[in-house]
């Protein structure tokens, strides 16, 4: 039983620090995941190694190609469209419940998310932007009290991350705090109508920012990644 508790919370370190360099943009759509790699990281097996690759699978955040391994999902343009579409769907369901259920210290609390993100969005760090602008939806997500829409809009948010990498228009900086402070004043003042319209001009200018119509490919180390995002203590 130890043995399976210590390979379950392993599982869980290695797919936490995969999402993460993901989410972050370290990983690039299309860099191979080599179960070699990550179980000499991580000094595990690669059968440890395998069975965390495929937990991100099953969330189609990597795909395995037959006879070629697995890699970071390359989104479609139809599933690029099919993901935006699901997020603004889960985005009003979460304001739908957090004008009711948000109670007045989470609200200060998502207030102070702003304040992080003004600080962030001055700098010259696209990545820490993508992070603390993401963060702050799910947890409005997580204050909605739903532990589903957190689940759901976590994994759309990973999912999109990696539409933008390959389709968003350079230098875009939409998610940002005057919008997010709107909806959270909206969410305030119990106005659901207001926040939702709030809500879905928001994600259209996100939207705005995805051009469908090409990518890029980097090369990746994946061993200074997980270095970075998983370092061995």
């Amino acid at each position: 039983m130890i043995d399976d508790k210590l390979s379950a919370d392993v599982t869980e370190r290695i797919c936490s620090a995969l999402c993460l360099a993901i989410a972050e943009g370290a990983l690039k759509p299309g860099t191979k995941i080599l179960d070699d790699v990550i179980a000499s990281h991580f000094g595990v097996s690669r059968t440890v190694a395998r069975g965390a690759i495929a937990i991100l699978e099953r969330e189609r955040v990597i795909d395995r190609k037959r006879n070629r391994g697995a890699f970071v999902a390359t989104p479609s343009i139809e599933e690029a469209r099919h993901l935006l579409e699901a997020r603004l769907a889960m985005e009003l369901a979460i304001v739908d419940r957090a004008v009711v259920e948000l109670s007045e210290d989470e609200m200060d609390r998502l207030q102070g998310l702003t304040l992080e993100e003004d600080a962030v969005h001055g700098s010259h760090d696209p990545a820490a932007k993508r992070r603390i602008s993401g963060n702050f939806h799910i947890e409005l997500a997580r204050a909605s009290g739903n532990t589903v829409y957190v689940d759901i809009l976590q994994n759309l948010v990973a999912r999109l991350t990696l539409v933008a990498a390959l389709y968003e228009i350079k230098s875009s900086d939409c998610c940002g705090s005057n919008d997010h402070r709107a909806i959270l004043e909206a969410l305030r003042q119990r106005d659901k109508e207001k926040a939702r319209a709030l809500m879905k001009v928001h994600l259209e200018r996100i939207e705005a920012t995805i051009d469908l119509s090409g990518g890029s490919e980097d090369n990746i180390s994946l061993s200074s990644v997980l270095a970075k995002f998983a370092p061995v203590t």
